[in-house]
Parts: structure tokens; sequence; C-alpha cells
């Protein structure tokens, strides 16, 4: 990193920048206490310089990404530079903004309403912690400016109900309503602090986080036994789950797999703890142990088992013929395992159709064309996909399974890490599992796999191939169990699933294949299904595409 900050002056420029907003606070503060043409004529001029040097900044940064030569550590470090050089500018335009609103306020009165002290100290500590955290990679310095965030707003807040209550008996009305916006930029300081606070972390962790995500991993690694202190992992980012949560890997600097960190919503999360312990009773290491748990409000925060394998689906997409079998194979054995060792004579019903109906204002704020009233196909008209779902309303609650089993809820091919090697399957993301039908897994494993896109038609026909073999499988099962609508059930099921996936779809073409795929699904169970669930035979061809 010194080498980088020494390439193109790059170093000195922040230093100066670092410099330049702190004079700029402070020549505020000598304003704000007696006001003169000379230090507003100096703030002004010197804002020039500040965007001069912010703009300077940002272009060597691009240069140095865009550069064959820079690692991607340097890469992430330059996109810091970039985020805390943009702040700092911010933070030299609130002092413009607030020299703007003295000029309502009679002179050396503003501390009447105002303790400028309280607000402008805070902001120079975080400035002078700025240069301290970039030049030491401190993790813990660049918390510290993350805290003042929170400080100020704390602050802000007690001068705001202050002010409000003054401004309610009518003197000063003026100068106190001024007072409110000069306190108001101050805490907006106090903002663009926490985002240099924030990249400065995300930089030396690996992973772009918030303070309210950064305090939570520290406080899960601090509960878990064996894991080391927050600034000496680096983090690796998963993904967003859908339903909000962030997810990372965490990994010791000579890159060991410690775990995994989850920070979401505290209804999901701790949901999915209340499954994992049920899993843990049932079918122990099926589902990865929990390290930690941390409730702040209405979040929570997770330090799951690190989970040693591939994903189903990268198994699909890339793996051998042969390691894929063996991947099957033992995730068809697993599923088989849970059924027989969850089953309970209690009957489930799915309500396939009442799930589509949740999902369609979703589904057709994505596809609005499929809200069309009637449909044409090949030159003929074909009912909407309303008017299916209100013809197939009685079949749905005719529907149900002679048992029921504990599902996962979510069986995407993304939630099943295998090692085929061992002959090992895990899931991971088990917050809707429950007792259900246990066709709700099937058809939601079913289209998750060949809702995959930007494959080829070889890779398409292997994702066929093997969803065929689960279909097989599970329709073996059903027959063992005396289950006689099976067939009519894992239709509706995967209609259900092949319609509600669109939403995540953008590929139009897609898209409209799979919507097309369930009206024809759900056309066939109205003529077909009503009379006799039964006796309903699948199309596989058009079930698995």
């Amino acid at each position: 990193m010194t080498e980088l900050l020494a390439r193109e002056g790059l170093g000195d420029n922040v230093r100066f920048l670092l410099l330049e907003v702190s004079r700029q606070v402070e020549r505020v503060v000598r304003y704000l206490d007696s006001p003169s043409d000379d230090v507003a004529r100096a703030l002004l001029e010197r804002d020039d310089y500040i965007d001069q040097l912010r703009n300077t900044i940002g272009r060597r940064c691009l240069a140095l990404e865009t550069d064959a030569a820079t690692t991607e550590g340097d890469r992430k470090f330059l996109k810091a530079l970039d985020t805390v050089s943009a702040n700092l500018e911010r933070i030299a335009d609130f002092c413009e903004n607030i020299v703007d609103h003295v000029g309502h306020v009679p002179r050396g009165k503003v501390r009447a309403d105002l303790d400028i002290d309280a607000f402008a100290t805070p902001v120079l500590r975080g400035l002078s912690l700025c240069s301290e955290a970039l030049e030491n990679a401190d993790v813990q310095v660049a918390l510290e400016i993350c805290k003042i965030e929170q400080d100020l707003d704390s602050l802000y807040g007690r001068h705001v109900r202050r002010l409000t209550k003054a401004l309610s008996k009518g003197k000063h009305a003026k100068r106190r309503v001024a007072s409110l916006f000069i306190g108001h930029y101050f805490e907006r300081m106090g903002d663009s602090l926490e985002n240099i606070g924030e990249a400065i972390i995300s930089w030396l962790l690996g992973d772009r986080l918030k303070i309210q995500q950064i305090s939570a991993l520290g406080e899960v690694l601090d509960d878990a036994s064996g894991q080391p202190p927050l600034e000496d992992i680096e983090l690796h980012e998963v993904g967003e789950t859908r339903s909000g949560c962030h997810i990372s890997r965490v990994t010791e600097a000579n890159d060991e797999q410690l775990a995994i960190f989850k920070e979401g919503k505290l209804r999901k999360l701790a949901s999915e703890r209340q499954s994992v312990s049920q899993w843990q009773r049932i079918i122990p290491g099926l589902v990865p142990d929990i390290y930690s748990f941390h409730v702040r409000g209405d979040s929570g925060a997770v330090l799951y088992e690190y989970v040693e394998g591939t994903t189903f689906q990268d198994l699909l997409v890339s793996a051998d013929d042969a390691t894929l079998t063996r991947a099957v194979r033992s995730i068809g054995r697993t599923l088989r395992e849970i059924w027989d060792t969850t089953a309970t004579d209690v009957r489930a019903r799915a309500g396939f159709i009442s799930q589509l109906r949740r999902r369609l204002t979703e589904v057709y704020a994505v596809h609005p064309e499929f809200r069309a009233t009637t449909q044409s196909i090949a030159g003929r008209q074909h009912e909407s996909l309303g008017d299916l779902l209100e013809r197939l309303d009685g079949l749905d609650d005719e529907l149900e399974s002679p048992f029921s089993v504990r599902i996962h809820g979510d069986l995407n091919v993304d939630n099943l890490i295998c090692r085929p090697e061992v002959g090992s399957v895990r899931m991971i993301d088990v917050h809707r599992s429950r007792p259900m039908d246990y066709v709700q897994d099937v058809s939601v494993l079913l289209v998750s796999g060949q809702r995959l896109m930007r494959l080829d038609a070889q890779a398409r026909r292997r994702i066929a191939h093997v969803m065929r073999w689960f279909l097989a499988e599970a329709a073996d099962y059903a027959a063992s169990r005396s289950d006689t609508t099976f067939a009519a059930r894992v239709a509706l099921g995967v209609a259900r699933s092949l319609v509600t996936s669109t939403r995540f779809v953008l590929d139009k073409e897609l898209a409209t294949h799979m919507f097309l795929r369930a009206q024809f699904i759900l056309r066939d169970l109205a003529e077909r299904g009503m009379a006799s669930p039964q006796s309903y035979t699948l199309m596989e061809e058009v079930l698995i595409d």
C-alpha cells in the first residue's frame, strides 16, 4: 500500500486533502464565533482547491485500478481511497453550506443556540483518525471513525429537541431555524465520516459492509469460542440473499476457512436458528452448526460453521459426468433418509395455487405482459393464468399428501453442498424448513435446475436428464407410500415454481418459455386432472424441459 500511495503522488494528494478539509472545519468554527469577510473568503477560495484535489485523486485511482499491474488487493484499496476522498469533499461542502446559513444569525449569537465545540471537536477528531487508519491499515481506528457518526447523531437529536421546544415559545425564530440547519450540516459530516470508516474497513476485511454489519461481525466473533478478533480476519463476499441477508466467507490471513457470517432481519435468522436446532436433533451434521448468534434491535447476525464442498448448482454446470453422478446419487439417498426419518401420518396440503397467487404481484411487476386476459398460442386463443387458477381452486383444495415429512422449504440447487468424493450432502439456508408435503421440495428442486441461465443446449440436456432422475426417484417413493395423487401434485408444484421463478429471470425469452410451460401444465391439469386426480399421468417432456 505504501508503494501504491507513492505512485503518481497519490499519497501526498490524500494528505493535502485531509489537511485542507480539517482547516476548513477550523475556519467554520472561527467564522461561527466571529463572522468576517476575510474568513468567509478564505473558506470559499480553499473549497476550489479541495475540489481540485478530489478530482485528481479520483482520476489517479481510476488510472491505477485499470492498470494491468495493479493487484486485486490494491484495487480494493483504491476503491476505498476514492470513497474516502469523495466524502472528504462532502465535508468541505458542508462547511460552505454552514457559512451560507450564518447570515441568518445576528453577529455573535450562534453560540446562544448551538454548542459549536460539541459538534466540531468530534469531526476534527475523525479527520485526524483518517490518516492513521489509512497509513497503519488499522480496523479498530476505522471503527472509531464510524462511531463518531453515532455521537454526532445523538448530539443533533438533542439539539433538535431543545430548539423545537424553544421555537414553540415564538422568540428568535429566524436565529433558531438557522441554528437547526447549521447543526444538521455537522450531523451530515458525521455521515461522511461513517462512510470513510466503512470504506477503510471494507478494504481491510475484503468485503463491502455497513457499520451495523461490521459491529455485528465483531460481536459474533467475540461470542464464538476459538475465533480470531476482527482485525485478524479477511472476508470474501458470498452474496446477498433474496430476503436481504448479507453473507460473507470468513478466513484468516493465510486463507484458512473459518466460518460463514450472515447478517439480516432478526425474524428470518431466528427462524433459521430454530430450524438448525431441529435438524441437528433429527439428522446430526446435515446442516452447519451455529458458532454464535447475536441480536441487535430488529437485526441479527450468525456465525456458521464453514461447509466444505461444492454447490449442486456448480456441479450441474461444470462437473464431469462421473462426479455429477456421484453427487446426484448422494442427494437422492439423503432425501430418502430425510423422508423416511421424519415421515408422520399427518396429512399435508401444500396449497400450490395459493402460493402462486401470493407471488403474482411480484411476477407481474417484472413481466407485466403475463397479465394478459387471454393467450394466443399457434393461432389459438387460450384462457389467462387468472382464469386457469380459478378453475383449479377446487383441485388445489382436494390434493394432499397422505403423510408429512420435514422439508427444506427452499430446496434450490444452490442450497445443497456436495462432496462427491466422499458421498456427503449438506443443506444450507433452512429458515423455511417445516413439516409439509415432500412434493414442495421436489418441485422446487426440479425447476431450480431448469431456470439456470446462459447455458448451451448440451448443458441443458444434461440438467434435464438429472432432473428426470430425481422425478423418477420421487415417483418410486410415492408408489412405496401409496401416494396416489403424487403426479397431479408434482405437476401443480412445478407449474407454481415455473411461474413464481420468473420474477428472478430478466431474460424475456427464458421467462416467457417458463411461463407458457406453466400455463400448458395448468391447462392439462384442468382438462385431465380435475375429474380424477388419482389417475392423472405426467407429461414428463413438458414438466422437465
